[in-house]
């Protein structure tokens, strides 16, 4: 198949149209689309296509691919097929060719592969965005009197001289925490990846409770947590599930005057009166588990899951003191 006229396809069809008109319930989300996936049962969308990328993806089964790609999935097509019809659209004349079995893998090697790094690319601008407010850069940008409308349009961000972007999506998950409450009971789920090489089968572990679960409580879930999860099961990669319902208790206590510092160390002792005693700070973790894969120090480690059990627990009972106290402090 001529490369050449596949590209002009691309370029000439909005996928945006594509979707919209095989997909009921589109919503614009920032600059791409969102709906209920088209190819598993869900009831939160998962599923987003962007036509600036001209790719989808979805976070909950893992279908991801172009327009081509798509209509392949959707209408059971084969690939000279779904050109075909997409060249119609375009107006450009395609001629079927049979692929041979080799052509047909490369070119879904090919596909993966260039969605994945769009992917990866899009959470960049995501986080330069995010960085520019209350930076130098946004001094500047002001006194050149860029308007809103223009950063957007330009995806205009700041990118700081540290490892931000590397924190945001490269580094692995090595410990996720859960309580499950069964039967009157709360279980700690405690899932500990012993090398990087783990840390697959810890989040595939951690995907699969949060799948069964009926509802999510987290601690800043909502803007870090699960979005790192989501970017993370990416690069790996993962098929990602997105809770049932989904309550971050961080935002209902930020509403509330009476805790101007929503640290759960801070919560614990203005609300339980509780003062951790010998606690590893949440900021050295990190480095404690990079000593221990590195040359096998597990000094720390037990302070570590200690560190996140505790949290977990003060994460239980604010869920229950928010409850409690709902009419008279949230």
């Amino acid at each position: 198949m001529d490369r050449e006229v596949i590209a002009r396809i691309k370029e000439k069809v909005n996928i945006a149209d594509v979707i919209s008109e095989r997909v009921e319930g589109v919503k614009r989300t920032g600059r791409g689309f969102s709906a209920l996936c088209p190819f598993h049962q869900e009831k939160t969308p998962s599923f987003t296509f962007s036509p600036e990328k001209g790719y989808f993806k979805c976070f909950g089964c893992g279908e991801s691919g172009d327009a081509i790609t798509f209509l392949q999935k959707i209408d059971g097509l084969t690939f000279p097929e779904a050109l075909k019809q997409l060249g119609q659209v375009a107006g450009i004349e395609v001629s079927l060719k049979r692929e041979t079995p080799q052509e047909t893998a490369e070119r879904v090697k090919a596909v993966d592969e260039r969605t994945r790094l769009i992917y990866c690319l899009d959470s960049a601008i995501d986080l330069f965005m995010q960085k520019l407010p209350g930076s130098l850069a946004e001094k500047y940008i002001k006194s050149r009197n860029f308007t809103q409308e223009t950063l957007e349009s330009f995806c205009i961000g700041y990118a700081p001289e540290n490892n931000a972007l590397l924190k945001a999506a490269g580094r692995p998950i090595f410990l996720i925490g859960m309580l499950k409450y069964e039967g009157g009971i709360l279980n700690p789920l405690i899932a500990f990846a012993r090398d990087f090489a783990e840390e697959r089968a810890i989040m595939q572990y951690a995907f699969a409770e949060i799948a069964s679960s009926k509802r999510v409580f987290t601690w800043n879930g909502t803007s870090f947590d699960l979005n790192r999860m989501k970017r993370r099961s990416v690069s790996i990669p993962i098929p990602w599930s997105e809770p049932s319902e989904h309550i971050d208790l961080l935002h209902q206590y930020r509403r509330s005057e009476e805790f101007p510092n929503c640290r759960l160390s801070a919560l614990e002792k203005v609300i339980f009166g509780h003062h951790r005693i010998s606690d590893i700070p949440g900021e050295e973790v990190p480095m404690v588990y990079k000593r221990f894969v590195l040359n096998g120090n597990a000094e720390r480690i037990a302070g570590v899951v200690n560190h996140n059990l505790q949290d977990l627990f003060t994460l239980a009972a604010l869920s229950a003191y928010a409850e409690l106290n709902r009419e008279k402090t949230f």
